[in-house]
């Protein structure tokens, strides 16, 4: 996980998207100002005739529609005919509905339910008539928990007894200044219509804002500051079950506790019996983290003589991380184990995390939870951020970013930086507290005004190009010069130069934009002065302002402010905006743009997103969404209603459940157009798949006959099934199949299998096993996919450093031994897992002859050309670990003459 600054600063993308103005927004709220549950009656009792007291509003419904104000008249809420609210009805009015509305102060999820759990009637009342009662978000009428619209009609024969209701919706996301109505409507018969109706809603996660300067995540802030809510400054409590879920706690007697004993408290992990528990923190930014715990130990409450052992482990995702002294962050405590005995510390530095990724720290007891708990306060401190910049900003000033850092590298793309002059390797500099610089007084360092060389090493002030384009440089003041020499005229000369990457920058009139000062220059005599114009830059390039002192640091200070400020954008930059989805809220605003102004609007996940109740399909789709090798979980419904011509759908995992009448499918219900073709690329289904009706598939259920949908290096494990006469494991109608896998005797279509042979049917053991891996990979001749053997169920799109798939010589497949070789037209792959001898062989009446031979190096990739001899039978390629000791390390690779 750990790699130098170097390779990080030249590899890591800068994510576009006009959002710094959202990321700038801070929310500091309070363990007092941040309120959980929110009652209707507290609101109503405590208001004193105010509205929107904890976010209530007292209303009624006009003629156009329109919600209308109450007024507090004779201690209750009135309107203009009739309609009331007091503390426990909800009463309309003739032809005028009543409503109670409560205006969500945060972004987050919610549950919705009614005080005493039930809803009912005022009644009976035989001259009334039906009385109806709606909740909504917004204009939206809800589903409940039951799969039941949140609609109830009470009849005139109702009372407290007879018809009653009650609800519960979990799971609802909602957006700050979203309105939950809930809403009464008796027509033109108000003859006893009031509704028994005390609404509650009960925050279970908040997403908060974060500021991109802050640094350090304590989890006992976080505990502290939650009030019980999950995600506060990305803090979760959980437990884990018997599938390998994470679950959230549940806040009770002041503590996160799960289902069997297992807790989390302000200073210990508890785990339950079989159920390990979890502190997690999800990342609110790509970056660089520095993670260690608070106290700097990690300890059991013992000693315990009849506990077992427990385990701690810290985990990036599903990877379990190595410390700076390159050991495993996983620890047995004995039960002999206690504060002062058996104590652990870890620091981990240098961990690059993407927004969204998860820090695990979790604790696992087996089956003996006697005096299990580990008292463990996680730490997480970002050292570099990588912003999400606005495509539309031009200039980039150093004296702004660094102002604005907090002392993070990265800020608005600028770095601070020293180059070793023996290696020529680049490190950050790191923030001196302190003195509130970069670096310190006797060595590199940068502050607001100042570059200060070293002896043995150069400083440079670097700026990472967030996009593609054409750039001027300048200096603050347009000048550049050495600071007060004549203090002390023993310095030696300053070198001063701007760099794009390895390259020598020219100023405008073809000199090297490189200056030097003498022991006798200053601010008044020699300063430098510059302006470059017409500089292309691609995303990604670095130019770096650096200074070199020589051996004397004498006075060797240089007042340098770069600005960097673009002209002009690369067309490939500004033609085609892509929304970047890091949060369900992010995901329902782009919805809304593809379903009402663009429907060919792009999109790149950035997070694993989860669906909820209220989560809108996309219509008429005809963009590009690249899933980033992320996951979007499904509830209920397909990802998209329909897709047309030019839909593109990539590197993309979805999970989840799909039940529908007809249509049912993990990504499109239908294809929608008279001609065109719809693209799945490197897509992974593992949600499952049902329609009551007909047509299920797991990617394309439907469509029409003249838009072809194009799969390609895709797989489908899950269960898919068609009540009907229509089932697919992959997609029904007009469809092509490339390099795709399915499970085997997952589809059915009433009771009958369905395994068509235009794809590879693999069963689950094989999709674990990294077999399903290896034959994506070996049909597409490369690696693209990669796969956990015994850690992941399924192999996931490839990434860089990820794990390789090999196949060994007992024909099983392994991360860690064998090879891989496969064959595509007139070429050829192999890439072994060790230093190996590869051996290229043709046979003629199964007599052998070696034709080229070679040593490869591990994880080294080999491509050949072939050359056909027609006199020859048939070939084949070895993969043996010497000559001189001929032991396969794979099956040989066996292809005839075409």
């Amino acid at each position: 996980m750990k790699q130098s600054l170097a390779k990080r600063l030249l590899s890591t993308s800068v994510a576009i998207i006009a959002a710094m103005q959202c990321m700038a927004a801070t929310v500091s709220v309070s363990a007092a100002d941040m309120v959980s549950v929110y009652k209707k009656t507290d609101a109503y009792s405590s208001c004193k005739g105010e509205q929107g007291k904890d976010g209530w509003y007292f209303m009624y419904k006009d003629s156009k529609g329109a919600y209308i104000d109450m007024t507090w008249t004779d201690n209750k809420f009135k309107g203009i005919g009739g309609e009331s609210v007091n503390e426990h009805f909800i009463v309309p009015g003739y032809d005028t509905p009543t409503v109670v509305g409560w205006k969500a102060p945060y972004t987050g999820t919610v549950t919705l339910t009614a005080q005493d759990n039930t809803v009912y009637r005022n009644g009976p009342n035989p001259t009334g008539a039906d009385v109806t009662a709606v909740l909504k978000l917004n204009n939206e009428i809800l589903t409940d928990d039951n799969n039941q619209k949140t609609q109830w009609v009470f009849d005139n024969t109702c009372y407290n007894g007879s018809g009653n209701q009650s609800y519960t919706v979990t799971n609802l996301h909602i957006n700050k200044g979203d309105m939950i109505y809930h809403e009464v409507d008796c027509g033109t018969n108000n003859t006893g219509a009031g509704i028994y109706w005390k609404p509650v809603i009960t925050y279970t996660e908040i997403e908060q804002e974060f500021d991109p300067t802050r640094k350090e995540y304590k989890k006992t802030d976080a505990y502290t500051n939650s009030n019980g809510l999950q995600g506060h400054d990305g803090w979760y409590f959980m437990y884990k079950d018997s599938k390998g879920a994470y679950i959230d706690m549940t806040w009770t007697d002041n503590k996160f506790k799960g289902i069997g004993g297992e807790s989390v408290n302000e200073h210990f992990i508890v785990p339950g019996y079989d159920t390990p528990t979890v502190v997690g923190w999800k990342a609110p930014y790509t970056g660089t983290v520095t993670l260690t715990a608070q106290d700097n130990t990690v300890y059991r409450n013992g000693p315990n003589p009849t506990g077992a052992d427990v385990t701690a482990v810290l985990k990036l995702n599903n990877e379990i991380l190595t410390d700076d002294n390159n050991q495993k962050t996983q620890w047995v405590f004995d039960n002999t184990c206690y504060n002062g005995s058996g104590n652990q510390s870890y620091t981990v530095t240098n961990l690059h995390i993407n927004k969204g990724d998860m820090i695990y720290h979790e604790v696992d007891c087996g089956t003996n939870n006697t005096g299990a708990g580990i008292y463990w306060k996680p730490v997480i401190t970002y050292t570099e951020i990588e912003q999400e910049f606005d495509p539309t900003r031009k200039e980039y000033e150093k004296t702004d970013a660094y102002t604005n850092s907090n002392g993070l590298q990265g800020y608005d793309g600028w770095y601070y930086l020293k180059k070793d002059k023996a290696s020529g390797e680049y490190t950050q500099i790191a923030w001196n507290e302190t003195n509130q610089i970069y670096g310190s007084w006797d060595g590199s360092y940068v502050n607001e005004h100042f570059v200060m060389g070293d002896v043995n090493a150069t400083t440079s002030i670097a700026w990472k190009a967030p996009f593609s384009g054409t750039v001027t440089l300048r200096a603050t003041q347009d000048i550049v010069y050495r600071e007060n020499p004549s203090k002390d005229q023993n310095g030696s000369d300053i070198t001063a130069a701007i760099r794009i990457n390895d390259e020598q920058l020219k100023q405008n009139d073809e000199t090297d934009a490189k200056w030097t000062f003498t022991n006798q220059q200053n601010h008044e005599n020699g300063f430098q002065a510059y302006v470059i114009e017409g500089i292309h830059v691609n995303k990604g390039d670095i130019i770096y302002h650096e200074v070199d002192c020589g051996g004397n640091r004498t006075a060797a200070q240089v007042y340098w402010k770069p600005i960097v400020k673009y002209t002009a954008f690369d067309p490939e930059e500004t033609e085609q905006k892509i929304y970047f989805i890091n949060t369900i809220t992010d995901y329902k605003n782009y919805a809304d743009i593809v379903n009402s102004t663009d429907s060919s609007a792009c999109a790149k996940l950035m997070a694993d997103i989860e669906w909820n109740r209220n989560t809108p399909q996309l219509m008429n789709f005809a963009g590009t969404i690249d899933g980033n090798n992320h996951k979007i979980t499904l509830r209920g419904n397909s990802m998209i209603e329909s897709a047309r011509d030019g839909a593109v759908i990539k590197n993309l995992i979805i999970d989840g459940a799909v039940k529908m009448e007809s249509n049912a499918a993990a990504l499109i219900s239908n294809t929608a157009g008279d001609t065109g073709t719809v693209t799945i690329e490197k897509c992974m289904n593992l949600a499952d798949v049902e329609a009551t009706g007909d047509y299920a598939a797991g990617f394309v259920a439907n469509g029409v006959d003249g838009v072809m949908v194009n799969i390609n290096n895709s797989y489908s494990n899950a269960i898919v099934k068609s009540a009907g006469e229509n089932a697919d494991p992959l997609a029904n109608k007009q469809s092509t199949f490339t390099n795709c896998w399915y499970l085997k005797n997952g589809t059915k279509k009433g009771e009958e299998f369905v395994n068509p042979t235009v794809s590879m049917a693999a069963s689950a053991e094989q999709f674990a096993s990294g077999a399903v891996a290896y034959g994506l990979n070996a049909a597409a001749s490369d690696f693209i996919f990669t796969q956990k053997i015994g850690t992941d169920l399924n192999p996931v799109v490839a990434s860089e450093n990820s794990a390789k798939v090999y196949r060994t010589d007992t024909d099983e497949y392994s991360n860690n031994d064998g090879a891989f070789i496969a064959k595509n037209g007139n070429s050829t792959m192999v890439c072994s897992s060790k230093d190996a001898q590869l051996i290229f062989a043709q046979y003629k009446n199964d007599e052998m002859t070696v034709v080229d031979m070679q040593s490869i190096t591990a994880g080294e990739i080999i491509r050949s050309d072939i050359t056909y001899n027609q006199d020859t039978d048939y070939y084949r390629i070895f993969v043996w670990e010497n000559f001189d000791n001929i032991v396969p390390i794979c099956p040989h690779f066996e292809y005839a003459i075409q």
